[in-house]
């Protein structure tokens, strides 16, 4: 699979359905890894929820995308379940 920093891939030429079918992909992928593997890591992770402060585990927001700026510190960016708004948090395990 491709990542994003794959000097191949090309973001200019992409048009909307196309990007629309990688993010598909990718989060199919990361279901089935979910599904196979359903104490990992991922699945025990939680977020904090800006709107009232609580924290909720990673499989009751929508994901949008986790980055991980350093080493050990992962960001996740989610629809909130509260707001339906998009929000960052960091990933607590």
């Amino acid at each position: 699979m491709k990542t994003t920093l794959d000097p191949s891939l090309d973001e200019t030429s992409r048009t909307p359905a196309d990007v629309r079918k990688i993010f598909e992909k990718v989060w199919r992928e990361l279901q089935a890894r979910e599904s196979a593997e359903p104490d990992s890591d991922l699945s025990r992770s939680k977020v904090w929820l800006e709107c009232d402060g609580g924290l909720v585990e990673i499989g009751s927001v929508q994901t949008l995308a986790i980055r991980e700026p350093v080493p050990g510190v992962e960001f996740v960016d989610y629809v909130c379940p509260h707001c339906n708004q998009s929000h960052e948090s960091l990933r607590f395990r």
